[in-house]
């Protein structure tokens, strides 16, 4: 992968059926997505649930899976072998134990991992996992979309890229044109986008917008 390359992925954040396929086909340019999963227990919001949404999944498309869940074992069992599925699970919903795990059955289902961390969570903890190539740093507390950005992230942003040079380094939350350019500038290569995106009159042409501007430099 191109590190200096900025993937945009619309974050779909939808409490119903109807609300996530309004979402969905709002922004058919996206090569790829990201979907967000809530149980009501690792985070206080819910969700829809993977059988909820199934049939309308894009077969073409690349998928994140954020799995904001207390046993992201069951939820990631529970979806089908894809080779285009991502599942990014937060390091402080499991043992290490439960990670070695989960890296077997992600194998199983022919998908890849990413690890999450939570902005008060050290970077520090990913020397005691095994070394994924895609980390998602929350740059809000997970939960809901429309939070303020927390730019002290940043400086976990720019640790992890020069520790890791050729990670996917992916943010998540408060992310708006200038807040993801300053996340660029720290190091990030990929900006996960919900109300900056579908708050817009026309989505569709905001991601695309975005994917070029990141990309101009």
């Amino acid at each position: 992968m191109n590190k200096n390359y900025i993937e945009v992925v619309p974050a779909i954040l939808a409490k119903t059926k109807e609300e996530f396929e309004k979402k969905l086909i709002a922004v058919p340019s996206a090569n790829i997505i990201q979907i967000d999963i809530m149980d009501g227990r690792f985070v206080d919001n819910k969700t829809v649930s993977f059988d909820q949404i199934s049939s309308l999944l894009p077969l073409q498309k690349e998928i994140e899976y954020h799995l904001m869940v207390q046993d992201p074992y069951l939820w990631i069992e529970a979806i089908p072998p894809r080779k285009k599925n991502i599942f990014q699970i937060h390091v402080e919903a499991v043992s290490p134990q439960e990670i070695d795990e989960i890296i077997d059955l992600v194998e199983k289902k022919s998908a890849k991992l990413c690890f999450a961390l939570n902005p008060d969570t050290p970077i520090e903890i990913l020397n005691k996992l095994p070394d994924i190539n895609h980390v998602l740093l929350m740059t809000v507390h997970p939960g809901k979309s429309g939070q303020q950005y927390i730019k002290e992230v940043e400086n976990k942003i720019s640790k992890l890229r020069k520790l890791k040079p050729d990670c996917i380094i992916e943010i998540d939350g408060g992310a708006n044109e200038s807040t993801s350019l300053s996340a660029i500038a720290a190091g990030a290569n990929r900006i996960a986008m919900a109300s900056a995106i579908f708050n817009s009159p026309n989505p569709d042409k905001q991601y695309i917008k975005f994917k070029n501007l990141f990309n101009q430099r």
